[in-house]
């Protein structure tokens, strides 16, 4: 019983926050600014690829879901 409640928990937990950041619009900025960056650059880092990566997609996702909280 316990462990269904915990999987549905997760699974709202996971739900909300996909809902709330617009996964699909954060990718879709994210995916363009990481051809900005490989179409940019000579050698690429691919730390700082990554953190593009999570840092555009969280940054997105925060000011959609701040934009949902004041709207």
């Amino acid at each position: 019983m316990s462990q269904t409640v915990t999987s549905t928990v997760k699974h709202s937990i996971i739900s909300d926050f996909k809902e709330i950041t617009k996964i699909r619009l954060s990718v879709s900025v994210v995916f363009s600014s990481l051809a900005g960056y490989l179409l940019g650059v000579e050698t690429v880092n691919y730390t700082t690829l990554l953190l593009l990566a999570f840092g555009g997609y969280f940054m997105v996702g925060a000011s959609n879901a701040f934009n949902q909280i004041i709207a």
